[in-house]
Parts: C-alpha cells; structure tokens; sequence
C-alpha cells in the first residue's frame, strides 16, 4: 500500500501540474469564488463557497493521507530548496511530498518545454520584471477586491459600475491577472528544479576523465 501511494506521489510530481492545481485551488480558488458570490449574489447564498470548501478540504486530506501511507515506503531525501537536501525522515504526510522521485524528475517532453518557455530565470533582469509584476498583481487584487467589497463607491464613482454585471467583468479580468501570475510563478518554479536537477553535481563534474 505504501508503495502504490508512493508511485502515485512520483507521478504526480512527475506531471508537475501538482503545484498547479494548488495555486489554482489556493488562493486564486478562494478570491473568484469570494468575489464573484459577493457580487453576483449580494442577497445571501452561497452556491459556490460550499462546493469550493469541500474541494479545498478533500484535497488537503487526500495529499495528507497519501503523504501519511507513502511515509515509510523508499525513504529518500527531503528537498526543502532547490539546493538543500536533508536526510531525516518525514515528520507528516505533507512533509512526504517534498521528496522527489527516486530518480529524479522526468516530466512529459511537452510539459517540460512549457515550463521553460514561460518560465522565469534568477537572473537580475528577469527579477526586476518580477517585482513589476508582482507590484501590478497586488494592484489588480485590491481593485478586484475593493470592487467586491464597496459596490456603492464604485457606483458613484462612475455611473459604469452601477450594473453589476460591469462589476463582475472587472473583478474577472482583475483575477485573470492574478491567474496569469500563478502560472507563471509556477512555471518558473519548475524550471529552476528541472535546471538544479539537470546541473551535474561539483563532484562528477571535477572528477578525472
């Protein structure tokens, strides 16, 4: 048992859209899911917040369970940053799924190139672009947000905002800014384990031919 959990842990890191799915589900998830019922259901009810809690719990409980079976199966090293690698055990199931696959990780061809293409680099010129970026997401969650919150303010503000379906459009195209910048964080992620995993160790690369 702790071995089929163990490979389905290695084929999900494998695929790499582990990661994905949990940004998408957190906190990008949450904020369309808050926002659009504070908009489009600003009398009461909650037909998205509930399905959007049981999947939230269902897959902090099914990475937990599987993580908690694959504990005593292979034991490997712990990878907490792309360079650190720690040798204990892991403490709980969650701890579990930062070791890596026994051989390293070998994702599609297809998912690989995607990752390199839109991913970011180090670099200092990549950084920079990052903090813009960074600066425009946080600027486009506080409009969304705000807009979510004080409908009234924005309905005097510009008599556009006075429909709701305006409202909803912006606080949509606020999140996909948002979401843009998940996938690309994720992506960037990506590729720098690929690229430290890929890097020969100082080792082989100094010993004699």
């Amino acid at each position: 048992m702790d071995t089929l959990a163990r490979k389905i842990i290695d084929a999900i890191q494998n695929s790499l859209v582990g990661d994905l799915v949990m940004k998408l589900i957190w906190p990008f998830g949450y904020l369309w899911v808050t926002l659009t019922e504070e908009i489009a259901f600003p009398d009461g009810g909650s037909p998205l917040l509930g399905p959007y809690a049981v999947l939230l719990l269902a897959s902090i409980f099914l990475i937990w369970i599987l993580g908690t079976i694959a504990k005593t199966a292979n034991h490997r090293p712990t990878v907490s940053h792309l360079s650190d690698r720690v040798t204990r055990p892991p403490e709980n199931g969650f701890e579990t799924w930062s070791q890596p696959p026994a051989n390293g990780l070998h994702p599609p061809e297809l998912m690989r190139r995607i990752v390199e293409t839109i991913g970011g680099t180090r670099y200092l010129k990549d950084q920079q672009f990052g903090w813009l970026s960074l600066a425009f997401v946080i600027a486009a969650i506080l409009l969304a947000a705000s807009i979510g919150l004080f409908p009234a303010f924005w309905a005097n503000a510009h008599p556009l905002f006075s429909s709701a379906t305006m409202r909803l459009f912006t606080v949509q195209a606020c999140l996909l800014v948002l979401l843009v910048f998940q996938i690309r964080q994720w992506a960037t992620e990506q590729k720098l384990r690929l690229a430290a995993q890929d890097q020969p160790s100082v080792s082989t690369a100094m010993s004699p031919v």
